[in-house]
């Protein structure tokens, strides 16, 4: 992995219920369900201009230049799964990042992986500074969900969520976010 130090946005992407769905179907029946969605999150992350940083348990952790591509990304991530065999959880923040040893640290890493905790099945979200970071047209298809606190921050963060696109309004809030 080159050297991506410096301000980027961190996404998670998690196949949820994946436990549940190794047990009711046996190892090789999850393993073909989950292979395509994996290789389906990291072929969505390259082609909107992002880096695979790493693969973890059956979820992927990505970095990309801006926040906008994220947001691509992710729509593009949920809509696939839409189709498919599986659901997914996405989570992304945006701030500055130090490589080291393979992997990208920082702020933005903690707080996509704190959102991606509490995030749902279908879901997308983000810390409220990222929201305001995107261009308008995406901004306009985000809502405040809540202000909480998330382990290791000193104080509570603005959590956004996608609720929609232009073509499809049909995504609707229902997560309940309880401080940690």
């Amino acid at each position: 992995m080159k050297d991506q130090s410096g301000h980027q946005t961190i996404l998670f992407a998690d196949i949820c219920d994946s436990v549940r769905m190794y047990e009711n179907m046996g190892n090789e029946m999850g393993i073909k369900i989950a292979a395509p969605s994996m290789e389906q999150m990291t072929a969505i992350t390259e082609e909107h201009g992002g880096n695979l940083i790493r693969t973890q348990g059956d979820g992927v952790k990505c970095s990309f230049p801006s926040v906008d591509s994220a947001y691509d990304a992710a729509l593009s991530m949920q809509g696939w799964h839409r189709r498919g065999q599986c659901r997914i959880k996405v989570a992304f923040s945006h701030g500055d990042t130090v490589f080291t040893q393979d992997d990208l640290f920082g702020d933005p890493v903690h707080i996509a992986a704190r959102l991606l905790s509490v995030a749902r099945a279908n879901e997308i979200l983000m810390s409220g500074d990222t929201a305001q970071q995107l261009s308008a047209d995406r901004r306009d298809n985000t809502r405040l969900l809540d202000v909480a606190r998330v382990k290791g921050k000193s104080q509570p963060i603005d959590i956004y969520m996608v609720i929609g696109t232009p073509d499809d309004t049909s995504t609707s809030i229902k997560t309940m976010i309880c401080s940690t």
